[in-house]
């Protein structure tokens, strides 16, 4: 779902500049310096246009109101709450991005690389958050919130909490069980060097992998691809190639598959939100994915490029804090207040404070945290590397 800005591209190097997911500004391999494209600032604004989507679908919608009466008969909570209805979708947008920039990101490095980047940029807020949550539980039980084992506690540090058969303490996080999968199945590829034919295999295999899952219904298969959400990542990835290699037929024909793909997968996730009595429907989603994609492609396009807020930066790195810490604890603030406090203010002071814990953690934990685990793990690769037995000649 994670959610996660750098400078322009370099060669690989251990330089913390081209750490993180955020390292949204690429020159194309063997391109010179004066082919360098603009920073992609955009992207930052659509992560965070993400994490605001499904913000709104946690913390706006009316079951969370309705035990109040005066909250129920609100019409301004009321038409809130209708607006936030496909807010679930925040997440798909997610995927596409995610595609789009771990491609971007990880091109020209080695796969030690692509683990310290993966690792000192999810971990560090996640500990965090987890942590927070874990005690506002303990502490506000009388929020809503049902005191977690200690063994969910420990169980959730570790992000692979659903495969140890171990429940989330937010529900936020099983998007990072999806991302991790990708990961994974990615960082085969970079283990081999990305390449523009490397990249379309791994995208056709990749798909192909995850449509066997789905008709299967292989467990491991399932687990390691999540069909449902594998074309969004391999929509985002073809998109990365078209911005960095302009379109072609080829590219078209993947990209169109693949949002095919994206439009069935919607079809699932509606049934599964209809299922569970949200008044939601296909014919309102498509065309809210549409847009998505229209505006997913106006920046491999570089339509977008004119966006050049600096500010921005910021704003796309509160977008994975922000995202860990709305719901579960978003929730417990609303129990807790929305008896006594008016609809407005309550949800006014609750995303305010959101954003500036999300700062803060951004500022204090994920930056001097995330810079130090860098420099510790390329010591530790370092040292791996110096322990390989050297080439000996043989003896004439």
């Amino acid at each position: 779902m994670s959610s996660s800005t750098a400078n322009r591209y370099s060669p690989p190097s251990n330089r913390e500049s081209a750490e993180t997911e955020e390292s949204v500004v690429r020159e194309a391999p063997g391109r010179s310096s004066q082919d360098r494209k603009p920073r992609l600032y955009v992207v930052d604004l659509l992560r965070f246009g993400a994490a605001g989507l499904v913000l709104s679908y946690h913390l706006f919608r009316l079951d969370i109101w309705n035990a109040v009466e005066s909250s129920a008969g609100n019409p301004w909570l009321q038409a809130l709450g209708k607006v936030s209805d496909y807010g679930w979708m925040g997440v798909e947008l997610f995927f596409m991005i995610s595609g789009f920039v771990i491609c971007m990101s990880s091109w020209g490095r080695c796969l030690g690389d692509f683990f310290i980047s993966r690792t000192t940029r999810l971990l560090p807020a996640y500990v965090f958050a987890v942590l927070l949550t874990a005690a506002l539980l303990f502490t506000f039980r009388d929020g809503g919130g049902n005191e977690p084992p200690l063994t969910t506690v420990l169980g959730n540090l570790t992000m692979i909490q659903g495969l140890l058969g171990i429940p989330l303490l937010d529900h936020s996080y099983w998007t990072l069980m999806v991302e991790l999968m990708f990961y994974l199945c990615f960082a085969v590829l970079v283990f081999f060097g990305l390449t523009y034919k490397r990249v379309l295999a791994f995208c056709i295999l990749y798909t192909a992998i995850s449509l066997i899952a789905q008709a299967s219904k292989e467990d491991f298969l399932i687990v390691l691809t999540r069909p449902d959400y594998t074309s969004f990542f391999v929509f985002g990835v073809i998109l990365y190639l078209m911005y960095q290699f302009g379109s072609s037929l080829l590219l078209t024909g993947i990209l169109t598959g693949s949002g095919i793909l994206c439009a069935i997968s919607l079809s699932h996730h509606v049934d599964e939100h209809i299922a569970v009595g949200e008044r939601v429907n296909f014919a309102m989603a498509l065309p809210i994915m549409c847009g998505f994609f229209v505006v997913m492609i106006a920046v491999a396009k570089g339509w977008l490029n004119w966006i050049q807020a600096p500010v921005l930066v910021t704003v796309g790195a509160l977008t994975y804090p922000l995202y860990l810490l709305h719901q579960t604890n978003g929730h417990i603030v609303i129990r807790l207040f929305r008896d006594d406090v008016p609809a407005w203010l309550l949800l006014t002071c609750l995303v305010s404070g959101l954003l500036v814990l999300s700062y803060g953690i951004h500022a204090l934990i994920e930056k001097p945290v995330g810079s130090a685990m860098r420099r510790s793990l390329r010591a530790n690769f370092a040292q791996i590397r110096a322990a390989e037995p050297k080439s000996v000649e043989s003896p004439r």
